[in-house]
């Protein structure tokens, strides 16, 4: 190592100003670079924020209204039904209501169970003659129906567990027991009095297929992913890790609060991460679930492209510093072709060899080395 800086040392102290020169070319190219990396990173990071930003909040109110139409359609379509004039003959005509119930069912995929029960709560009729006998008077959507709640939120199947094959989670091929959504409203016999209640039990399957049509393939490439929360916190659709856990998080307070809107937080999995948000609003009839949609982005893929436009800087303020090095040298080489000519002169006059010292400076030379020579 001693001998390494002996050579270094010696080299640059023979070199002279070419190489300094070269050295200063390069450090100022390098100056640049991280300059322009930080200028980058400043003006550059609020706004590329600010577009995913606003871009995650549109995906989280284009799922949220999605939602809120979709069950609008299906929260229609049961009060409706509920409401035919037709129902009022139960039980009498129960072949001809499991066909219209089937009919039901069969124009809409996402319909697990449909039936009817009476006022004590006995389903007295239901599509494929599925639980048709079955006591549902401790079933909260009975309750609340006959209380005017006509909505249930997320939940497992009870009745229909067994009776139902699992479904996918809609992110993986991950089979997972079958989770119902309530609609519910009372139908009334002939003299206008509620004779008992129509029911259906909507797939989350639907939720899942919905969320999948919305993140489109280019959305998940980039690791978006939306989180379907109930009103508590309560994760009902998201990814393995959150499900069906309870969350708390400034997102989720913003949503109780604003309608929509994106931030920037911490999650439980420690990582940072942009988030939109949106809170249903319900749509016309419907009164909404009360339901959050969260659509997340971490915040190292939101700004990669961030990242890679730095690193692009950088490699090519390098290339443009190994560049001026060379630049630097031919140029410090003209600069100092001069002086070291008077150089070498001011050496023969030190030895006395006066005769070949040049005495009128070239024409071409700068002020500096004219007035030198004109002191040699």
């Amino acid at each position: 190592m001693p001998l390494i800086s002996l050579k270094l040392k010696k080299y640059f102290s023979s070199r002279g100003v070419a190489v300094y020169l070269a050295l200063a070319f390069s450090a100022l190219s390098l100056l640049l670079t991280f300059i322009l990396v930080g200028v980058i990173e400043i003006s550059a990071t609020d706004s590329i924020k600010s577009r995913i930003g606003n871009s995650l909040r549109e995906l989280a109110a284009q799922t949220s209204d999605t939602f809120d139409r979709d069950m609008f359609e299906r929260y229609r379509e049961v009060q409706l039904m509920a409401a035919r004039y037709d129902l009022n003959t139960m039980p009498d005509d129960a072949l001809q209501h499991r066909k219209q119930l089937e009919t039901l069912q069969e124009s809409y995929p996402y319909y697990a169970w449909i039936g009817m029960t009476d006022l004590d709560g006995k389903v007295i009729v239901s599509a494929k003659k599925v639980l048709e006998g079955a006591d549902a008077s401790g079933r909260p959507w009975f309750k609340n129906a006959l209380h005017g709640i006509y909505l249930g939120d997320v939940h497992d199947a009870v009745f229909l567990a067994k009776l139902l094959p699992p479904v996918t989670d809609g992110k993986s091929s991950t089979k997972e027991a079958m989770r119902l959504l309530d609609i519910a409203f009372p139908y009334r016999d002939k003299d206008g009095r509620v004779a008992g209640i129509l029911a259906t039990h909507l797939s989350w399957q639907w939720a899942y297929d919905i969320e999948q049509s919305i993140v489109t393939p280019s959305d998940q490439r980039r690791n978006v992913e939306s989180i379907i929360l109930n009103k508590d916190g309560k994760v009902l659709l998201g990814p393995g890790d959150l499900k069906n856990k309870t969350i708390d998080l400034p997102s989720l307070k913003l949503a109780q609060t604003s309608p929509s809107g994106y931030t920037a937080e911490t999650w439980p999995d420690k990582k940072r991460y942009l988030v939109g948000y949106s809170a249903s609003k319900g749509y016309e009839s419907y009164p909404g679930m009360g339901w959050i949609v969260l659509v997340r982005q971490s915040e190292v893929d939101a700004f990669m492209p961030l990242k890679k436009i730095q690193q692009k800087v950088i490699w090519t303020g390098l290339a443009a510093a190994v560049l001026f090095s060379f630049l630097g040298l031919i140029v410090a080489r003209n600069i100092i072709l001069p002086l070291r000519a008077l150089a070498k002169s001011a050496q023969r006059i030190q030895k006395g060899e006066i005769a070949d010292i040049p005495t009128t400076p070239g024409n071409n030379n700068y002020f500096e080395v004219q007035a030198l020579t004109a002191s040699l």
